[in-house]
């Protein structure tokens, strides 16, 4: 049997640095991060994460409802594989682009 994507969870947290970085222009005093979690039929789980610099993240509730109606229904029963495929590049900069269907 193939393993399917089944669901997701989000969460946020955050922390402060043990410095301030940055340059002239901006600065940042707090780590904002996310991590995204998969799970497929199989029980098996993947893990991402992602971040902000410059300001917090909204709630992990706000960031799930977002995913849920613009990339989960692209998701759905599909395989976890097919999934690393789905990565554009516009700009240089890592964007999933999951087109519902």
């Amino acid at each position: 049997m193939t393993s399917t994507v089944k669901q997701i969870r989000i969460h946020c947290f955050d922390y402060p640095r043990d410095r301030i970085i940055g340059d002239s222009q901006i600065s940042s005093s707090k780590v904002w991060i996310g991590a995204l979690e998969i799970f497929d039929s199989e029980g098996m789980s993947g893990l991402g994460f992602f971040q902000s610099l410059t300001s917090p993240l909204p709630s992990a509730s706000s960031i799930k409802s977002l995913v849920d109606y613009m990339c989960l229904p692209a998701m759905i029963d599909r395989t976890p594989e097919s999934l690393i495929h789905q990565v554009v590049r516009p700009r240089g900069g890592n964007i999933f682009f999951f087109p519902t269907i």
